[in-house]
């Protein structure tokens, strides 16, 4: 079997994307979901190459979700859905084969 990785940067941008651009709800959970992922892009931009392609910023991504949304952000909350999904989707972000 051949595990192959999803596009980190593929998926914390979709999902910065998606946060900037609903500026409507819940603004205090948003600027600290932000934040921390100015944090996570700015460590990913002098990572090793090893690095990048390792579970270690996936592990990064996982911990500022858990600790920023919450299970009613995401039942309530269109955006916060929208970033759970990218997230847990294991086809999200993996470019497919031209061929295919």
């Amino acid at each position: 079997m051949i595990y192959i990785m999803r596009d980190i940067w593929k998926v914390v941008g979709d999902i910065y994307s998606i946060v900037i651009k609903n500026d409507n709800e819940k603004k205090s959970i948003k600027e600290t979901f932000i934040y921390r992922l100015d944090k996570i892009r700015d460590s990913m931009l002098y990572a090793a190459p090893e690095l990048l392609k390792s579970p270690h910023f996936f592990l990064k991504l996982q911990d500022v979700i858990n600790s920023s949304i919450s299970v009613d952000d995401y039942d309530t909350i269109p955006w916060c859905k929208e970033v759970i999904d990218i997230f847990m989707d294991p086809d999200y972000g993996i470019e497919k084969d031209k061929n295919d």
